[in-house]
């Protein structure tokens, strides 16, 4: 239950529930020997009131981090229950993606080189008969998942670069697998996401219908701009803005005038108080 979430309301962090739960169950065992013995405590005279809850005294705990959290839930659940390992990189599945893990767009994209992004959740080595090492894994996205086979020398190089629980993209063919009813990734490449974010990211891209694009409007992004400016040390991006028009077109304008620094805080502010419809990033000014 603790690790699920259901208690959530009472006092203390899940952690630090877990961490508890010992000392609860002491205090609640010796208080049924004692009344089966017949003793009575000074706190029983005083009535319900006058008891402590032993419970609430909380044994101190380090923090789960929001993966290890997760992870409890799906462990208990089957499934991410209080939100998902891929959230916060949102914006770069959408930029750096060209499908996603869906039964319907795995089954579009057979036979092609596919970027997919998602948290490991499997990865092993696997001796072969010639005496070879290669490896197997899977990754999932929100939508489904997807098997991941390493061929010898891929494996070799990218082995110590890629675990369990990382968030990851990957690289490589789409293929049927030939001894199961499934697919698979021939990876060529994975690249960790914090990386991506890090390294690869040159636009940062929102959406909009024309008519937004009022004086009021422009002012607020020129403020926003000039207090997000990169300097020479930071990374700059370029803002990109599509335009769609009432009949249905897509208007692509790139904002070369300023160069600002990726933040969640950014990306928070274009959704919110400019209103675009969607938000993402990519190392391309095109979708």
């Amino acid at each position: 239950f603790i690790m699920a979430g259901a208690l959530d309301d009472l006092p203390g962090s899940r952690a630090v529930q877990i961490a508890t739960v010992d000392r609860a169950l002491e205090v609640a065992m010796r208080s049924q020997e004692d009344k089966a013995k017949g003793q009575v405590s000074l706190f029983d005279l005083g009535g319900p009131a006058a008891m402590p809850n032993t419970a609430e005294v909380l044994e101190e705990a380090e923090e789960w981090t929001a993966m290890e959290m997760l992870n409890k839930e799906r462990s208990v659940l089957g499934l991410f229950l209080s939100g998902h390992p891929l959230d916060e990189f949102r914006p770069e599945l959408s930029g750096f993606t060209t499908c996603s893990l869906s039964e319907d767009e795995i089954n579009r994209h057979v036979g092609d080189i596919v970027v997919v992004g998602g948290v490991v959740i499997k990865m092993r080595s696997i001796e072969t008969k010639r005496g070879d090492t290669i490896g197997s894994g899977a990754v999932q996205d929100f939508h489904g998942e997807v098997e991941l086979f390493f061929k010898k020398d891929v494996w070799e190089r990218l082995r110590d670069t890629v675990s369990i629980d990382d968030r990851v993209l990957v690289k490589g063919a789409l293929e049927q697998q030939r001894d199961r009813d499934g697919y698979q990734i021939i990876v060529e490449e994975v690249l960790q996401l914090d990386r991506v974010r890090c390294d690869m990211v040159s636009y940062i891209h929102a959406s909009l219908y024309t008519g937004m694009l009022t004086d009021e409007f422009l002012g607020k992004l020129e403020v926003e701009m000039k207090a997000n400016l990169a300097d020479e040390y930071t990374r700059g991006c370029e803002l990109v803005f599509h335009l769609e028009t009432e009949s249905g077109f897509e208007h692509v304008v790139v904002l070369k005038k300023y160069k600002v620094v990726y933040t969640q805080e950014l990306l928070q502010w274009l959704r919110t108080d400019l209103g675009a419809l969607k938000v993402w990033v990519s190392n391309r000014a095109k979708r």
